[in-house]
């Protein structure tokens, strides 16, 4: 598929490890990655880009997930966010849930859980043929 066709992820999440396993997964399915490491660099590359799907940690320094996912609905309501996070946060997944999450995603999550609901986000923001 060419680049301008593919389907496109930004992985937000300060544990290294974690972010670049989660990139190889949307890799090899195709997507087109780019990763941040915290709120600020998340700021910056959307300055200047575009993600339908964001991957959203929800436990980071500096600004969370919550506060981040506020910022990405106000710029671009249409942007679907998944948070994941290793913390048992249900009160934290309930609010980005009602805050305009798509989905919660509680780490470690298989690769197919992460596929399946990325493709199905994708597929709920898709405008469809004009």
């Amino acid at each position: 598929m060419p680049a301008s066709h593919q389907q496109r992820v930004l992985i937000v999440d300060d544990e290294r490890e974690f972010r670049h396993s989660l990139a190889k997964i949307f890799q090899k399915a195709g997507f087109q990655v780019s990763e941040a490491t915290d709120g600020r660099q998340m700021e910056e590359i959307l300055r200047h880009e575009h993600f339908p799907l964001i991957m959203l940690d929800l436990k980071m320094p500096g600004k969370d997930g919550l506060e981040l996912l506020r910022e990405i609905k106000i710029q671009n309501a249409a942007t679907q966010v998944i948070i994941v996070t290793v913390f048992d946060d249900a009160e934290g997944c309930h609010q980005a849930l009602q805050e305009g999450a798509f989905a919660c995603l509680k780490k470690p999550v298989k690769r197919e859980a992460i596929l399946e609901t990325a493709r199905r986000a994708l597929a709920q923001s898709d405008p469809g043929p004009a």
